[in-house]
């Protein structure tokens, strides 16, 4: 007896592998690091001046960065010797607008006063790395008792990746400025070796600040966040009760412990933490924004445990977070952003949700006119939404412009592809997006497996195998790519290879109807009775709507398992839900009279 061969199904896998690439998780993603501003560099400046600047440093969270160019000029205008307004203010408007008009207003400064060291060295901090390198050096000969050179040295060196020779910089600002200022450049050090993600050294930087000033918050949440990128996750714990005891009172303080937490892996401390900021600032954004990213997560815990699927209920808590931050800070486009992710991560339940993920995401690029990584990662959610809508062709422009502001970004070749190949265009996705993108980085996991899928959809399942291997080289966790090369050494015969990989699909996807349905398929190839009934009994367990998979667990319980009680008791399901198989009807009927049972 032979089982009917149900239809392949790489299409379906392909589209379920996108759920790897949709809108990364907020927490650690968004907001950036470094926006912080230690109190003792406010020392330097009026008290007007320090308002605006933190001011601006919200609006940088916020990543509201024409708000933040506005309030950082109104700090000059207030105070024009506020040197690190002027700092902040150059990196927030380069980033934003370009160096070519910040250059012709500082050159001007620094001409009409060439003997001023800050002056030329806010000049020559706008130059290109290279040039801004050998135009510091020429000014620590010049000004060789100036700190300034030394420090924009190491911001030059930090930009062209030359961590170890910006440290040494560095050290000769911090030996320049000596005990009046030096805490300030122990700051600066601090704050370039987190841009560098060199999280070890910058722990001991930021104690070194705290050992001159041990009351400066702002360092003390620096020695917590490197702790905490760093993977410490306790000495992070600790570090920031010691930063409880001088600010209990801050919302900040609670904030980052939830950050903590969610790296630990608890999202419901996580969730608690966060609200805990809010009791105290209810309106702020970061710890709205994480409250709604770790309730996304708690809520997939909870359905874990539970052992069952997620519900549109489970994401109503996170759905509600991300809608307090778009209202109390709508000009934000994170606040928006991260509305738009908890409606896309709804519409795993209800599809419903896909047509407000997208005009969330639309309020996140219409206040993110400048070119930037924020941009490019909204833009690359937007498509993937598209692409669950089906509507190909604006996904494909929509990836396109992602790819048209940064050249490596992965995730959008994958979108691009993707909707270039369910217009039954694979060739072109192949040709112009996926090895592209695989010229970038060789071992994208997800690049490998849509080009297999690509591949295997052209008829071509030979050439389909290597980089389908691959991808589960790369990824050997990720269930979607261990089903799709399951199916396809299935449909090559080798079956024995077909059951490995299905049977590890089935374990990293335990509730996945698709994955058992392809596991049953194989083991009954491979003979693997035992394995075979077992991976239908689940289809049947998750799936009220199967019918083929009891006629399928009749023939194997009668004929190979000799157990006809179960065929028959499947026989029974099969033909209650409607089944009809003309060539087993006779074969049907003569299992249920051995019996005395007539056929219904």
């Amino acid at each position: 007896m032979h089982l009917p061969s149900p239809t392949s199904s790489r299409r379906r896998t392909r589209l379920i592998g996108l759920a790897f690439a949709g809108a990364a998780a907020v927490l650690g993603g968004l907001a950036p690091i470094g926006s912080r501003s230690p109190l003792d560099f406010r020392a330097f400046a009026s008290a007007e001046s320090s308002r605006l600047v933190a001011e601006a440093n919200r609006k940088i969270r916020q990543q509201d960065p024409s708000g933040a160019i506005k309030l950082l000029e109104q700090a000059i205008a207030a105070d024009p010797q506020d040197i690190d307004a002027h700092i902040r203010y150059q990196d927030v408007a380069k980033a934003a607008l370009g160096a070519g008009p910040l250059r012709r207003k500082y050159d001007e400064a620094a001409t009409a006063k060439p003997d001023d060291a800050v002056a030329q060295f806010l000049a020559a901090r706008l130059l290109p790395a290279a040039d801004a390198v050998d135009a510091f050096d020429k000014q620590t000969l010049k000004f060789k008792d100036s700190p300034w050179p030394c420090a924009g040295k190491a911001r030059a060196l930090e930009d062209q990746g030359k961590f170890a020779d910006a440290a040494q910089s560095h050290g000769d600002a911090i030996k320049r400025a000596g005990e009046a200022a030096g805490v300030r450049f122990l700051a600066y050090r601090a704050y370039g070796l987190e841009q560098g993600s060199q999280w070890a050294l910058a722990v001991e930087a930021w104690r070194a600040v705290l050992a001159k000033s041990p009351s400066d918050l702002s360092a003390h949440f620096g020695v917590v966040e490197a702790l905490r990128k760093n993977g410490a996750i306790d000495d992070a714990m600790l570090a920031l009760d010691a930063a409880a005891k001088v600010g209990a009172s801050e919302p900040e303080v609670a904030y980052r412990r939830g950050l903590i937490e969610f790296d630990a892996g608890h999202s419901e401390k996580a969730v608690a933490a966060f609200d805990a900021a809010l009791a105290i600032d209810r309106g702020m954004l970061e710890a709205l924004c994480a409250a709604c990213d770790a309730s996304l997560q708690l809520a997939r815990d909870k359905a874990d445990q539970e052992k069952r699927d997620l519900t549109d209920k489970d994401f109503e808590k996170a759905i509600s977070y991300g809608d307090r931050a778009a209202v109390s800070t709508p000009e934000s486009p994170y606040a928006h952003f991260v509305l738009g992710a908890a409606h896309e991560a709804a519409a795993e339940t209800n599809a419903d949700h896909l047509d407000t993920a997208l005009k969330e995401y639309d309020e996140a690029l219409n206040r993110l006119p400048i070119p930037g990584p924020e941009k490019v990662r909204a833009l690359t959610a937007k498509a993937y939404i598209l692409l669950q809508k089906a509507d190909w062709d604006p996904a494909l422009d929509t990836a396109q412009k992602a790819i048209d502001i940064d050249k490596s970004c992965l995730v959008a070749y994958g979108h691009a592809g993707h909707a270039l190949a369910a217009q039954n265009k694979q060739l072109d996705a192949i040709n112009k997006y996926y090895k592209a993108g695989l010229k970038i980085d060789p071992k994208c996991a997800r690049l490998l497996h849509d080009m297999g899928v690509a591949l295997w959809e052209l008829k071509k399942p030979n050439d389909a195998k290597k980089p389908l291997e691959d991808a589960r080289t790369y990824d050997a966790k990720n269930g979607r790519y261990r089903l799709s090369l399951g199916e396809l050494y299935y449909e090559l015969k080798r079956n024995k290879e077909a059951t490995v990989e299905l049977l590890e699909a089935t374990e990293l996807l335990p509730r996945n109807v698709d994955a058992w349905r392809s596991y049953g398929r194989a083991c009954y190839a491979a003979k693997t009775w035992d394995e075979c009934t077992r991976a239908y009994e689940k289809v049947v367990a998750l799936d009220a709507d199967a019918t083929d998979e009891y006629l399928y667990l009749a023939v194997v319980y009668a004929d190979q398992l000799g157990n006809k009680d179960k065929a028959r008791e499947h026989v029974k399901k099969f033909r209650e839900k409607g089944g009809q198989d003309p060539n087993l009807d006779d074969w049907m009927n003569q299992l249920l009279e051995d019996t005395g049972t007539k056929k219904p």
